[in-house]
């Protein structure tokens, strides 16, 4: 689909989460990915957190569900980090960090915890990025993810 296709898609799909009174969480996380793609990271990064609110208010949230959540998350904090807000990213990279860990996925508590690294070291913070690449190394090495330790070691 062409990106002048996509539009008329994306308006539709903004009118429909008006329309549910924005309690549909997976629209509400598409409407992020749009604003995403546009460029419109601050919209983009609010809708990522209000889908991860109602993901999380969600009636008997299942693993799943949380899973939603961890990706509406880390969405939120990349939008942050492209934003260059720092202290937003790392709090959404850590509350999906939170979530990765209660759920016991180890490839988003390897990859939450190098972002929160890189987005330490892009803020000058370079003993709490030290900390976070070496805590994403032993990781990646206890989950023997190998293709995410030789990347970490040529960054």
């Amino acid at each position: 689909m062409t990106r002048a296709a996509a539009l008329p898609v994306a308006l539709l799909l903004l009118a429909a989460v008006g329309a549910m009174g924005q309690r549909d969480p997976g629209a509400v996380f598409e409407c992020g990915m749009t604003h995403y793609r546009e460029g419109e990271l601050a919209q983009a990064r609010a809708r990522f957190l209000q889908a991860a609110d109602v993901f999380d208010r969600a009636a008997g949230a299942d693993d799943q569900q949380q899973l939603y959540q961890l990706y509406s998350l880390s969405w939120a904090g990349l939008a942050a980090q492209e934003l260059g807000d720092a202290d937003a990213a790392v709090a959404d990279y850590e509350a999906a960090l939170g979530l990765a860990e209660k759920l016991e996925n180890s490839d988003k508590i390897s990859r939450l915890t190098a972002s929160i690294g890189m987005v330490a070291f892009e803020a000058g913070r370079l003993e709490r990025a030290e900390e976070a690449f070496l805590r994403s190394r032993d990781l990646n090495r206890r989950f023997r993810r190998w293709e995410f330790l030789l990347h970490d070691l040529e960054n």
